[in-house]
């Protein structure tokens, strides 16, 4: 089976929608069964787990001080203190 890769990836080719479904299993490696649990633990290995970055939370002050940070605010509140 051959596995999709950036490699692999031909720009003029077919997009995936217009691929059969024998094509799209076959690039990815799997089965209409889905992998098995061996396969499943290498792909863990190689690529990590399917989960986000945790949300990064920001004080009340800094996202207050982040709205100052437009070169145009600057000019602007420079401005109105002459």
């Amino acid at each position: 089976m051959k596995h999709l890769t950036e490699a692999n990836i031909v720009p003029n080719s077919k997009t995936f929608w217009s691929l059969d479904s024998a094509e799209i299993l076959d690039q990815l490696g799997t089965s209409p069964q889905g992998l098995t649990n061996a396969e499943a633990l290498v792909r863990i290995k190689r690529y990590g787990f399917n989960r986000l970055k945790p949300e990064t939370t920001s004080t009340a002050l800094v996202l207050f001080i982040s709205q100052f940070n437009s070169t145009i605010i600057l000019i602007l509140i420079i401005a109105a203190g002459l």
